[in-house]
């Protein structure tokens, strides 16, 4: 074998060559990782789908407002698209996704518009509304879970409900649990600082 690929130097180079190219890219791919720190910071998502599992009598708006999550309350008529959000905590230290509930307690219909209320699971954070973190990663949005050229040109890429941060090359995918990927409406809120 090694006397055919010495007197045929072309079969030797289209031996060698894909294989050093896919030792490149795969080596590209897995430096950053390798190099950059993980994520230090947990950061808040909304996801304002139309269509979410649950019904609620009102409307409810999240904001960040002087670095804390503000949960206020409209009431909805009849014909309007009920917007009640689903809020996810991406967790850095274990990079989990976890739903936080927004508690409605007996006659939340009856409050005024604008009315605040109290979700305990966000109500001593402290919110960074920046889209980079204080340990240098950025929000990326909702895309296509980074497709890559290979992916993007035969669309074999299935991660569509994430979105991701990233820092220096090293990109970190958020794989959100969202009932319908394709409709779904996620947004950032902040990361949390304290």
């Amino acid at each position: 074998m090694k006397k055919v690929l010495r007197e045929n130097p072309v079969i030797a180079l289209s031996i060698a060559l894909p294989i050093l190219i896919v030792a490149l890219f795969a080596t590209a791919n897995l430096l950053p990782k390798l190099l950059v720190d993980p994520p230090a910071y947990s950061l808040l998502l909304v996801d304002d789908t139309a269509n979410t599992s649950i019904s609620s009598p009102v409307n409810i708006d999240l904001s960040v407002v002087n670095d804390r999550v503000r949960v206020r309350i409209s009431k909805r008529k009849e014909d309007e698209r009920e917007q009640f959000p689903r809020v996810y905590i991406f967790d850095h230290a274990t990079a989990s996704v976890r739903d936080i509930p927004i508690p409605l307690g007996e006659g939340i219909d009856q409050l005024p518009d604008g009315t605040e209320i109290v979700v305990p699971a966000l109500a001593n954070l402290k919110i960074s509304t920046a889209l980079r973190a204080p340990d240098g990663y950025e929000f990326r949005g909702y895309g296509n879970g980074g497709a890559g050229l290979i992916t993007g040109l035969f669309g074999s890429n299935r991660s569509r409900n994430g979105v991701s941060i990233a820092k220096d090359g090293a990109i970190v995918h958020i794989r959100l649990p969202v009932a319908n990927d394709w409709y779904s409406d996620i947004r950032f809120l902040g990361w949390v600082v304290e």
